[in-house]
């Protein structure tokens, strides 16, 4: 039978919010401080622009890992590693930068 894991790492309110500068180290602070470390960054902005030449707001997804998190749920359950690693979004919200 499959454990269920559930990973108590909270980053207090995940809602909170961050302003974000020209880089996402106070994400990568918090993030750091339950354990998960950042194994991707995607600019989604930049990526728009020149893929489709069109315009983003600042929009950034971080892919997260905690490696003893994903040994445990790799170890029980392998298909899972299709939602690995864990995406955070940084973006901006009405207008807010």
């Amino acid at each position: 039978m499959l454990k269920q894991y559930r990973m108590k790492a909270s980053l207090k309110d995940h809602r909170q919010k961050v302003y974000q500068t020209k880089d996402t180290t106070k994400v990568e602070a918090g993030l750091k401080e339950v354990g998960f470390g950042i194994l991707t960054e995607i600019g989604i902005q930049a990526t728009m622009k020149k893929k489709l030449d069109k315009d983003y707001p600042p929009f950034q997804i971080l892919g997260a890992c905690n490696p003893v998190f994903a040994d445990k749920v790799l170890t029980a359950e392998p298909n899972v590693s299709t939602l690995l690693p864990c995406n955070v979004t940084i973006q901006s919200l009405g207008g807010e930068d």
